[in-house]
C-alpha cells in the first residue's frame, strides 16, 4: 500500500472517531441534562402520617412546626377565611392537643402562618377580590399548655400590625417571617408573582406600606401550578420554600441579600403530593423534612424527606 493511500486510510479513521466521540460527548450532555431535570421534579420519599381528627379543621390553610414544643413534634393550623380567630397545635397522631383562641383578633381571610425568634405571625392577607384597603399580621409568643394532653383551650391576646400595598391590593396566601422580624409577602396570580417586604420591623398597633421586593414566574400547564398558596422560612433562616398546588420552589436565603438576586437564582423543585386542595407547608422544627396539608376533613398531614439544599 502506498504511503498516499494509507495517510488517507489513516485520516478517514481519524474523522470517523471524532465524529464518533462528539456522537458520544453530545449524548453524554443529554443524559445529564435528563439527569438534572428528572432530579428537578423529583418525587422525594414522602408519606401521609395522619390525618387531623378535630372536625373543626377543615379547611388547613396555613402550617407551621412549634418552636417550643419541638421534642413533642407539635403542629400549628388554622382554618381559612370566615372561620374563628383559632390556632390548632396538633401532634402527629393527628390529635388536637390545644386550641387557642386569640381574643383581639379577626379571621377575615386567614391564609398562612409563620415561626420565627420567639414568635408565632399569623396573616389574614386574603383577599380573592382583592378589594381589601389594608391586611393585617397578628403575632403571639407561644402560648404554655401541657404537650402531652389532649383538648386543651387557651385564650390569649395577641399584637397587630397593619399593612398596605404599594401599588394594588392583591391576594396572597404566603406568609414568610424573619427571626429579626420582617414579613415578607407572596402574591398569588397568573404571570409573575410579586414578593413584598415590610420596609421597618413588625411593631405593634403600626401600619405599614410594603415595598416591591422582587419577582418570579411560577411555571405550568393549569393554574394550579403556578398560583402561590403557602411557604415558610427554614428555622435556621437559609432556606425558603414557597408551594403552588401542585409544585414547592425551594431557595437558598441570604440575610442581607437583595432579594431580586435571590430569585435570579435556579431554585429547586418537585412535585407535591396530589391533594384536594393543598394550601400549607412548613418545614419541620429541625429543618431536615417538610410537613404539608390540605383543606377538607379530615385533613391528610404529609411529611416530605431528602437532604435538603445547604
Amino acid at each position: 500500500m502506498s504511503g498516499q493511500r494509507v495517510y488517507r486510510l489513516r485520516f478517514a479513521c481519524d474523522t470517523l472517531l471524532m465524529r464518533f466521540q462528539v456522537v458520544l460527548s453530545l449524548a453524554f450532555v443529554s443524559w445529564l441534562m435528563g439527569c438534572a431535570a428528572g432530579a428537578k421534579d423529583a418525587l422525594p420519599e414522602m408519606e401521609t402520617i395522619c390525618e387531623l381528627q378535630d372536625a373543626r379543621i377543615n379547611e388547613s390553610s396555613g402550617l407551621a412546626a412549634s418552636r417550643k414544643y419541638s421534642q413533642q413534634k407539635l403542629l400549628i393550623t388554622h382554618n381559612d377565611s370566615g372561620g374563628e380567630a383559632k390556632l390548632f397545635y396538633v401532634n402527629l397522631q393527628g390529635f388536637t392537643v390545644a386550641e387557642v383562641s386569640l381574643k383581639n383578633a379577626t379571621n377575615i381571610d386567614w391564609e398562612d402562618i409563620a415561626i420565627a425568634g420567639d414568635f408565632i405571625y399569623v396573616g389574614d392577607i386574603g383577599d380573592n377580590l382583592r378589594k381589601r384597603e389594608s391586611i393585617t399580621i397578628y403575632r403571639l409568643s407561644e402560648p404554655e399548655f401541657n404537650p402531652n394532653k389532649t383538648g386543651q383551650n387557651l385564650e390569649v391576646v395577641c399584637e397587630k400590625m397593619t399593612l398596605k400595598y404599594p401599588d394594588a391590593p392583591c391576594d396572597a396566601e404566603t406568609l414568610l417571617a424573619s427571626a429579626n422580624a420582617e414579613i415578607i409577602l407572596v402574591s398569588k396570580n397568573g404571570g409573575a408573582s410579586r414578593f413584598y417586604n415590610t420596609p421597618q420591623l413588625f411593631e405593634n398597633n403600626s401600619t405599614q406600606t410594603l415595598e416591591l421586593a422582587g419577582k418570579y414566574a411560577f411555571k405550568g400547564e393549569s393554574a394550579r401550578s403556578y398560583l402561590t398558596t403557602g411557604g415558610d422560612l427554614d428555622p435556621a433562616q437559609h432556606r425558603f420554600v414557597v408551594r403552588t398546588y401542585t409544585h414547592a420552589y425551594e431557595w437558598t436565603f441570604m440575610p442581607h441579600r437583595a432579594w431580586q438576586t435571590v430569585f435570579e437564582t435556579t431554585p429547586r423543585i418537585w412535585q407535591l403530593p396530589t391533594t384536594k386542595q393543598g394550601e400549607a407547608i412548613c418545614y419541620a422544627a429541625d429543618g431536615q423534612a417538610y410537613f404539608v396539608s390540605s383543606e377538607g376533613a379530615p385533613a391528610p398531614i404529609w411529611k416530605i424527606e431528602f437532604t435538603p439544599n445547604k
